[in-house]
């Protein structure tokens, strides 16, 4: 999937129910898998997504997945 030391872009898309499960997707991806694939970047992009979780989360989200953008 990712070759050895090539940086990889990983995009996460969803609109409506998918943005809520993309955000959740990319935070589990950064969680648990991001020092497997130490060279991915994580992106978010949802549009119309409820919101998920709570300012504690929204504080951790922001931390591990710094390029999330919601439209």
């Amino acid at each position: 999937l990712l070759a050895d030391g090539e940086p990889t872009n990983l995009l996460f898309i969803g609109h409506s129910l998918g943005g809520a499960l993309a955000t959740l997707a990319a935070f589990e991806f950064q969680l648990n898998l991001a020092q497997t694939f130490k060279n991915a970047q994580v992106h978010v992009i949802s549009y119309g997504s409820p919101r998920v979780g709570n300012q504690h989360f929204s504080a951790l989200f922001q931390y591990f997945v710094p390029h999330a953008r919601s439209i």
